[in-house]
């Protein structure tokens, strides 16, 4: 099985950060942070980009690498390398966010309240290595 490369984003503003419902695919039903797959010709922060936009309807512009997480099901396997962005406006009544592409939904949830979520896999591990994720809820 090949691997395949992925990105996500990770987008925090106020004290939230914005994850998406899967809709299809690996971790459906499964909360994460926007991303997909890469276009031919793209960079990573051009697919990091897209993807928000495409699955969250929010503008914002890569910066840095957060990490990565490797995830994969009976048919496929991706390297999913998460970025952080920075949205085009900071306040978020400008960026709410509107499910789409695979998507099911879109919303900004409190930092805190993240553990309690059905996270993806390898989400809960990332979140914790960024400190985005309290070390009693990574248990």
């Amino acid at each position: 099985m090949d691997l395949k490369i992925a990105v996500a984003a990770i987008a925090v503003c106020e004290g939230k950060i914005l994850l998406v419902q899967r809709g299809r695919g690996i971790g459906i039903g499964k909360w994460a942070p926007p991303g997909g797959k890469m276009e031919p010709g793209e960079t990573l922060q051009e697919a990091v980009e897209r993807e928000l936009l495409e699955e969250t309807g929010v503008t914002a512009k890569a910066t840095t690498p957060a990490g990565w997480v490797e995830v994969h099901n009976e048919e496929n396997r991706y390297l999913i390398i998460d970025y952080y962005v920075e949205l085009v406006s900071p306040d978020l009544s400008v960026n709410l966010p509107v499910a789409g592409d695979d998507a099911k939904d879109a919303r900004w949830f409190e930092i805190n309240m993240v553990g309690a979520l059905d996270l993806a896999d390898g989400v809960v591990g990332l979140l914790g290595e960024i400190n985005l994720l309290p070390p009693t809820e990574m248990a």
